[in-house]
């Protein structure tokens, strides 16, 4: 019989093990969803996500000068106010916060209701916003779907959809049918649960990003919907299971709508909205963003002609065209000029592990190569700066690094 980790948890208490760390152990397990990771981090990953006013930039900024969450929550005030970002301010809230039951309720929910959580270093944590300052720490996802789909759009747009709306959104993805893209979106009334609608009728896999736990589902109307869309799609969500749809929420969702995709196409919007939002997100992550123009003097065809007037998207002319503009459809072609570099270029060990690190996700943080790589700061960065010299990666703003194709 295999023991729980809330009964290992207890023995490990009851035999002094948590505070002695020469005696610890590590504890994997297995839950129906397919997660696997140390147990005790888990716990204190989740915990961390649950510290007011620690968002995902600076739960990063903690981990990586701390080392671990077990060291976070070690880590004394003088430590903690070094830390950039943090200060003298927030440092004596952080070493005082210790939602550890807060953290076990959730972790106990997560195993009985078969969520799958993403830390931001896993393999399959979503490789489009891996490198996203923003991006969440953890990941909630319900269902069954890859988050890495080699083809990723959204479809975003007003509560108040028309007939029009409908029939874009309907055309759109019937059109995308034969190319197997991810759709995206947020669960909402009008375009949003239009999109998904169609993905099911079309055998398109489908997603939805919620601004709330994955305890509750928003708007409650969408439910059967949202049960279809776990056997081929899901639920994905950056809060815990009892976050309740609170307004700020929205907002932040719609970053990670944009970073989940491709392409974000805005069907329908007023002269301000959420899709607007979204769109906005999307440029700053160098996304594609198409805008279906509508006629003049309509209230939901004012924010799409917007976009197109003052350059913030382009007008979206048909399925067809889009493809064409993506290079979707089109055989991937194998870069010759980047098998000859790699042949001739002389790595050390070290080089070639920070380069295969690079190559296989095309983008990384340096914070995500020293955890993956395991090698010391300075070893690290001498491997990328030959990388760089070589003409092999590319480093970009924020201690990025980008695969040069």
């Amino acid at each position: 019989m295999e023991l729980s980790y809330f009964c290992v948890r207890k023995i490990w208490i009851s035999e002094g093990i948590d505070k002695n760390p020469e005696l610890n152990i590590s504890l994997t397990f297995s839950n129906p969803s397919g997660f696997s990771m140390n147990s005790d981090s888990l716990h204190l990953l989740i915990a961390l996500t649950m510290i007011p006013k620690v968002g995902p930039i600076l739960a990063k900024n903690l981990l990586s000068y701390c080392g671990s969450p077990e060291e976070v929550f070690k880590a004394s005030r003088t430590k903690l106010e070094k830390i950039p970002g943090i200060g003298d301010t927030l440092a004596p809230h952080i070493a005082k916060c210790k939602p550890f039951k807060e953290a076990e309720a959730e972790l106990e929910y997560i195993m009985k209701n078969k969520i799958k959580v993403l830390c931001y270093t896993d393999d399959d944590y979503p490789t489009r916003m891996k490198h996203l300052p923003e991006c969440p720490l953890l990941l909630f996802l319900k269902g069954d779907v890859n988050l890495n789909a080699d083809k990723s759009l959204s479809l975003v747009g007003s509560r108040n959809a028309t007939e029009y709306g409908r029939y874009v959104c309907e055309e759109i993805i019937s059109k995308l049918a034969k190319e197997n893209v991810l759709i995206v979106s947020g669960m909402a009334y009008g375009i949003d649960i239009t999109a998904h609608k169609s993905a099911l009728k079309h055998n398109l896999p489908t997603v939805g990003v919620v601004a709330h736990g994955l305890g509750t589902l928003y708007p409650a109307v969408h439910k059967s919907v949202a049960d279809r869309m776990l056997k081929s799609g899901g639920l994905v969500s950056e809060y815990t299971s009892q976050t309740t749809p609170e307004r700020d929420n929205f907002p932040a969702r719609n970053r990670i709508i944009a970073a989940l995709s491709d392409v974000v196409v805005v069907v329908e919007s007023a002269k301000t909205g959420g899709a607007l939002i979204t769109s906005s997100f999307a440029a700053g992550y160098n996304r594609d963003v198409y805008s279906v123009p509508g006629r003049w003097g309509e209230m939901y065809s004012e924010g799409c002609n917007n976009l197109i007037r003052d350059g913030n998207a382009r007008m979206f002319s048909g399925v067809d065209e889009m493809m064409k503009e993506l290079g979707w459809g089109e055989k991937n072609k194998i870069n010759s000029s980047s098998i000859q570099k790699q042949m001739f270029v002389d790595l050390s060990p070290n080089e070639q592990i920070v380069f295969d690190l690079v190559r296989s996700e095309s983008i990384l943080s340096f914070d995500v190569l020293s955890i993956r790589s395991e090698l010391p700061t300075s070893l690290l960065a001498g491997a990328l700066l030959k990388l760089e010299f070589e003409g092999m990666v590319k480093c970009l703003p924020g201690k990025i690094y980008q695969y040069v194709r």
